[in-house]
């Protein structure tokens, strides 16, 4: 068995476990049953003696059950007063029953101020023979068993001291929490620190204690006489003072109540009968002006990525940065797009010998790295060029269109034809590889330029928006393209010539040109038919040369059809 106390809040002694799980026995030794326990009787244990006086419905059934006994009805616990203390002695503490008539201000409902209670209760007192120091005493014990943990909350500001360079914006305004204690009429306040405020969190500006008036406080400990308590308790802030708007005065710093919490107002509700229009809360006060976020300054020293440079302008202790996706560097691990460039001028001027502003073309390889998204130029060495060729831009991420606040370049904007601007140079794709025409074609949602029943369903928008002069033109193109093949008849088009035909197309000019352009006309040629060139079906078959007969070629029905021209 065990005993176990409850536990009651502000009670002054020990309480909880008295007797830990043990067996007990009696004064003859023998061990404790449920058939010792009965109610309305005492049992002794380890030399104390218990009154049982009740017991729950379990214990009930399981005694009459198994032994076959019925307990008695469950007795009152006792109500007894404390008796009356001797003459001019502190009286003791209160009883666990309540008293018939509070001595607390608090239980009085037609007490509405301190000093009214505090006249009640001294009348009481002195028909006890008590002093007025020991009436003091005794109000504050009982305030502080009937209000403990009642706390009042307002919210507070407060201007700096004049002549402080302690300012916060335009304003000054300082923030601040203004707790009231019901238990003993003390105040605490806090200062509420605000984000970057500059300056250092203290944990109080006031500890907890009795908030003096105007400034009435003395300096040092001396005896106190009754009449210098009762002095005091009057020259201090009380709970029935306080409003919202009122200002008061925390030792020479002013602070403005401005708004309260719900607790706070149904206290006063319930205690004074105000309204909650007696605790609307004031406006905020206006805050500091709004300053404008500069934008980080670009990274041109060269050293390290953009993110990781950024984190210098957002952490004091730069952290580090993802630099990849795991799951798409695991599914895109070693995956490389590439195509051959060129230089380009963005008027569309061609370069010129001895001009450094149009430059003569140079070849370059173009690679975009599909596990981390990022570009990397090499220029192939060529002798006797005066260029040392190699690296022309180390492996990196790289800004769409060179803007420093642009999004990343994707492999969505790498395709035949494009132009980008790599390393402050702007440059033109002109091929690619075999691999990065099929990831292309595999992605169509990702590279739309690269689905050839878009493409087919596009060009034949176009030519049949240009009804028959597209078809004549297209037609016309073809056989001007067959004839030089040697001498025509072969009916096959390589790739350049079907790229001349497909130019001749009159809708380029009236909005085709989406249709039309490189990546899209390589689509269309990779999705027609292939065919070897036979020379003996040409009207001069001896002057094919090795080139046209190892090249690809389509037949031009095939194109025709493809685009909606037969």
């Amino acid at each position: 068995m065990d005993v176990r106390e409850p536990k009651g809040v502000n009670s002054g002694i020990v309480q909880g476990q008295i007797l830990h799980r043990i067996k007990a026995t009696s004064r003859e030794g023998v061990a404790l049953s449920p058939l010792d326990f009965v109610v309305g009787k005492p049992i002794e244990i380890f030399s104390r003696t218990y009154h049982v006086l009740g017991c729950d419905a379990f214990t009930r059934g399981f005694v009459w059950k198994e032994f076959g006994v019925e307990l008695g009805p469950e007795l009152a616990f006792p109500e007894e007063r404390d008796p009356p203390p001797p003459r001019e002695a502190f009286p003791s503490a209160p009883s666990i029953t309540a008293a018939s008539a509070p001595l607390s201000y608090a239980g009085q409902e037609t007490n509405k101020t301190k000093k009214d209670a505090d006249a009640v209760a001294k009348k009481m007192h002195q028909s006890w023979g008590l002093k007025e120091s020991e009436h003091l005493k005794e109000s504050a014990g009982r305030q502080f068993l009937e209000l403990d943990r009642n706390v009042l909350r307002f919210f507070a500001t407060a201007q700096p001291p004049a002549g402080s360079d302690d300012t916060t914006g335009d304003t000054g305004l300082r923030t601040f929490i203004f707790h009231y204690f019901l238990a003993d009429d003390t105040v605490e306040v806090l200062e509420v620190m605000g984000r970057n405020s500059g300056r250092e969190p203290f944990p109080k500006l006031l500890r907890r204690q009795k908030l003096p008036k105007h400034g009435s406080y003395g300096v040092g400990i001396r005896p106190a006489s009754e009449d210098t308590l009762r002095k005091r308790s009057d020259n201090t802030y009380h709970w029935s003072e306080l409003r919202v708007g009122d200002v008061v005065n925390v030792f020479g710093r002013e602070l403005t109540l401005r708004d309260c919490d719900e607790h706070t107002r149904g206290w006063y509700e319930e205690r004074l009968g105000l309204t909650a229009a007696d605790f609307s809360a004031m406006p905020p006060p206006p805050g500091p002006p709004s300053v404008p976020r500069m934008p980080p300054p670009p990274n041109l020293s060269g050293i390290g990525s953009e993110e990781d440079s950024l984190q210098s302008c957002f952490h004091l202790v730069p952290k580090p940065q993802k630099t990849v996706d795991f799951n798409e560097w695991a599914l895109n691990q070693g995956q490389v797009m590439r195509f051959t460039a060129s230089f380009s001028d963005s008027t569309g001027e061609k370069p010129e010998f001895g001009n450094p502003s149009k430059p003569l073309d140079r070849a370059l390889v173009v690679s975009y790295f599909l596990e981390d998204h990022s570009v990397s130029v090499y220029e192939p060495p060529v002798k006797n060029s005066g260029l040392p060729g190699g690296v022309f831009m180390k492996r990196r991420p790289v800004k769409k269109n060179g803007d420093k606040d642009g999004p990343w370049l994707r492999a969505r904007d790498f395709y035949v034809g494009a132009t980008l601007e790599l390393s402050g140079r702007a440059v033109t794709l002109n091929a690619a590889d075999e691999w990065t025409l099929a990831v292309m074609e595999s992605k169509p949602s990702e590279f739309p330029k690269s689905d050839s029943a878009k493409v087919i369903a596009g060009a034949r928008s176009v030519v049949g928006a240009s009804g028959k002069d597209a078809t004549d033109a297209l037609r016309a193109a073809a056989a001007a393209e067959d004839g030089k093949l040697c001498g025509g008849g072969g009916f096959a088009l390589s790739f350049e010539s079907f790229v001349a035909v497909m130019l001749a197309c009159p809708g380029i000019e009236s909005g085709g040109g989406d249709f039309f352009d490189a990546q899209s006309l390589l689509t269309l040629w990779r999705s027609l038919p292939k065919v070897a060139f036979d020379p003996a079906a040409t009207r001069a078959p001896k002057l094919a040369t090795e080139a046209e007969l190892n090249g690809e070629y389509v037949r031009i029905k095939d194109l025709l059809e493809a685009v909606g021209v037969l």
